[in-house]
């Protein structure tokens, strides 16, 4: 063996390079299989093979499996249980592997009995996992015992999916409360959350992103006003998301100066998120999501809420409602696409807005043309684009030829989602404007003569590779125009004397905006 790999580093390397295939922060069945063949090929590949076998697990079972006395009840059970106090020789192989795991994901799939961990935490010092790095964990509360077997002093990401309200001296809250208030940085709650959760955040000093998400609240529970504001208080955190019960409001005039705040996404009511964004100041921040509550009032001023904007350096956008002022209120460019144009840096813009009666037209589009020079992501989602079987008011959207003025003013624009009217259809452009448009999406547009919209198509946005499109009326239509183009693209790649390539090809898979396309590669058309 040559002597370069008795180098840890040089281990190391190598690792990082058999762990390409791995899934996310879990490793792959595959990757399992190439570091048990590394560990057991060489003593010296022993050490960090297994670290790295061992440093993110799905589940507990495998580490208490290296006690014999951990086992089935009987023959025909399936849950485990700890039948005696290993010997201490097995405790020192067991801590071992135990200060190998770095990342645990622990839910009830494990069907171990509550006593293995009474009988651990009895046996063993907590903390039962030393080098813990982050938490996962899904399912019914912690029980206290859990909560004390798996807090660890390295703990930096913590997630909680919790599938029923905690109680108020339950695992999950005495676990918070445990963790020690510098370790932790990313903070995640799901599900079903207490009031007693959304106030222990604060505390911990070092948080640079909390995401909670309260999914099983009801709009008439009660305003925790307090709880939301210390959230939104948190001076030192780089992302926050607050996806409260619907009824959650906020009232508090005090600025919210969030100087280091780069992602924030807000649920609430519209009077709420007005109140909360007047009061803001978060110069850095980057994206911005947030979901209107119009449970209680559909009536809300949209125009207000957008205008209040405060991010000269917002760069991603995307504005959603809950849909209850669907068939009550008629909104138009002036209430949702105006109020947004003094943001100049957007790159990226999500509008889903399934309203019957939203209003866009050429204008709109001309007008986000300019206002957003680089935009690389445009979707444009109202109700009537998604009713396939329904026919639009064509007066309502904007016509397929406005769509000029994104592709002479936004050069980098990659995807487009959008309704538009392709039954009035201007000239084809000369000269082409060949830009660069991957990815478009016009949901159910109308269309008439396919053949004019596909010339018009292919002198605008002549490198589509991934074409979209709802089923709907115009599926017939707009089929037509994607085998239009393709047989334009081929007929170009024949005329430079090259080879044109099968629409069956491995490049037919789906693209990604970011990518790089070669000019001629084929159309891919979704149905």
């Amino acid at each position: 063996m040559h002597r370069a790999l008795e180098l840890p580093d040089i281990l190391h390397i190598i690792c990082e390079h058999l762990i390409v295939t791995s899934n996310g922060e879990f490793l792959t069945n595959r990757d399992q299989a190439q570091f048990l063949q590394l560990a057991l090929t060489c003593k010296t590949f022993l050490p960090v093979a297994l670290d790295n076998l061992w440093c993110s697990m799905y589940f507990i079972t495998p580490l208490l499996r290296l006690m014999p006395t951990f086992g089935t009840k009987h023959p025909d059970s399936l849950e485990y249980v700890l039948h005696a106090n290993p010997s201490q020789d097995i405790w020192d192989i067991f801590d071992s592997y135990a200060a190998r795991i770095r990342c645990i994901h622990l839910t009830a799939r494990d069907r171990i009995d509550p006593s293995v961990y009474d009988a651990l935490l009895s046996w063993h010092p907590a903390p039962l996992l030393p080098n813990l790095r982050r938490l996962y964990w899904r399912g019914l509360d912690l029980s206290a015992t859990e909560a004390a077997l798996f807090v660890s002093p390295t703990v930096q990401r913590l997630r909680f999916m919790l599938f029923q309200y905690p109680e108020q001296d339950g695992g999950t809250l005495k676990f918070l409360k445990q963790m020690p208030e510098t370790s932790l940085e990313e903070l995640a709650l799901w599900g079903k959350l207490t009031p007693a959760c959304l106030a222990v955040p604060p505390r911990f000093t070092n948080l640079r992103t909390l995401y909670v998400w309260e999914s099983y609240g009801k709009s008439e529970e009660a305003v925790f006003d307090e709880l939301y504001t210390a959230a939104l208080k948190m001076k030192h955190l780089t992302s926050l998301s607050l996806r409260l019960p619907l009824g959650y409001a906020y009232a508090s005039t005090e600025p919210l100066v969030l100087g280091d705040l780069e992602y924030l996404c807000l649920q609430g009511e519209i009077h709420a998120l007005t109140q909360v964004f007047r009061a803001m100041s978060a110069n850095q921040l980057w994206e911005l999501g947030m979901t209107v509550d119009t449970h209680r009032c559909p009536e809300g001023d949209y125009s207000n809420l957008l205008s209040t904007l405060p991010f000269p350096n917002l760069h991603v956008l995307e504005v959603n409602t809950t849909n209850e002022d669907r068939n009550t209120l008629t909104h138009d460019h002036a209430d949702i696409i105006e109020p947004l144009l003094s943001l100049k840096q957007l790159e990226e813009v999500q509008i889903n807005f399934p309203s019957d009666n939203v209003r866009l037209n050429d204008g709109s589009i001309e007008s986000m043309a300019n206002a957003w020079p680089r935009l690389k992501l445009l979707r444009m989602v109202t109700y009537s684009s998604l009713m396939s079987h329904m026919h639009p008011d064509v007066a309502m959207i904007p016509r397929l030829g406005a769509l000029v003025h994104l592709a002479r003013r936004c050069p980098d624009l990659q995807t487009l989602q959008i309704q538009v009217n392709a039954r009035e259809f201007p000239d084809a452009l000369q000269p082409r404007v060949s830009h660069g448009l991957r990815t478009m999406e016009l949901h159910c547009s109308p269309i008439r003569e396919p053949q004019q919209v596909a010339l018009w198509m292919d002198s605008v946005f002549p490198n589509i590779t991934d074409w979209r499109q709802v089923d709907g009326f115009w599926k017939e239509e707009w089929t037509t125009v994607s085998n239009l183009l393709h047989s334009y693209r081929a007929a170009r790649t024949i005329d430079r004397g090259q080879r044109p390539r099968s629409p069956t090809s491995s490049s037919c898979a789906s693209v990604d905006p970011g990518r790089v396309h070669d000019y001629d590669s084929p159309i891919q058309f979704h149905e």
